[in-house]
């Protein structure tokens, strides 16, 4: 799964590495080294015209279908199983036409130790270039605005995940997955795919990341920083 993620780059940073056309800001987010499901975040989606355009929004994390009666259910669907994405209500229509990238540095996973301790880890590429995390988006209607103002629409989003292979695997059962090198195109496009074709895009991120262990101030959301990304060091035990 995904739960926690790291984002410290900027919207200008994206937008060239995205090559995206327009830049949709309601806010500038400040970069985030302990981002949950609920806050606001960054993506990357091709919006359909004739010529699709493809744009940097901020949006929440936790996707609201867009028959939700409301917004509560939110942050239950922070995360879409790939198995599953292309038929479950919540999420197939978005899986159809409404595919997204969401940047990051690295995202957090916790293990459990002996005496059932979890350690958590900072799973990152080792040259530290961003992680394009396969994602889907969402747009729903709140009926208590009126048709003009600027939250009418609310944007949200969810991470995909898949099981996780290689030597990761016994941090986490679960991991989210990357568009593969030279897929975003295909996986941003607005245009029908078979899922079969859209599911080939993508691959587990843990088949090309590294795991620092860190310290486990990062369990709480108040917490923000890049200290949060230091390697932990257990202390030697004291002999006297």
């Amino acid at each position: 799964m995904c739960g926690r993620y790291v984002n410290s780059r900027s919207p200008e940073d994206l937008g060239v590495e995205f090559d995206v056309d327009q830049s949709v800001l309601s806010e500038r987010l400040a970069p985030d080294y302990n981002i949950a499901p609920t806050k606001r975040i960054y993506a990357v989606l091709d919006r359909p015209g004739d010529t699709p355009e493809r744009q940097l929004r901020v949006v929440t994390w936790g996707l609201v279908p867009s028959w939700a009666k409301d917004r509560s259910g939110a942050a239950k669907l922070s995360n879409a199983r790939i198995e599953t994405a292309a038929e479950k209500p919540s999420f197939a229509r978005a899986f159809k036409s409404r595919r997204a990238v969401v940047p990051a540095d690295g995202y957090f996973e916790w293990r459990r130790q002996d005496g059932g301790v979890k350690q958590p880890f900072f799973l990152h590429r080792p040259d530290d270039r961003a992680l394009h995390l396969a994602a889907l988006y969402e747009l729903w209607r709140d009926s208590t605005r009126e048709a003009g103002h600027p939250d009418a629409w609310w944007w949200s989003a969810t991470i995909l995940t898949t099981e996780s292979t290689g030597e990761l695997r016994d941090i986490h059962d679960r991991t989210p997955l990357t568009v593969r090198p030279g897929a975003l195109d295909a996986w941003l496009s607005t245009a029908p795919s078979h899922p079969d074709e859209l599911r080939a895009l993508l691959a587990p991120s843990t088949e090309e990341l590294v795991a620092r262990p860190v310290s486990t101030l990062v369990n709480s959301v108040r917490n923000n920083g890049p200290h949060l990304l230091e390697e932990y060091v257990e202390a030697a035990p004291t002999l006297f």
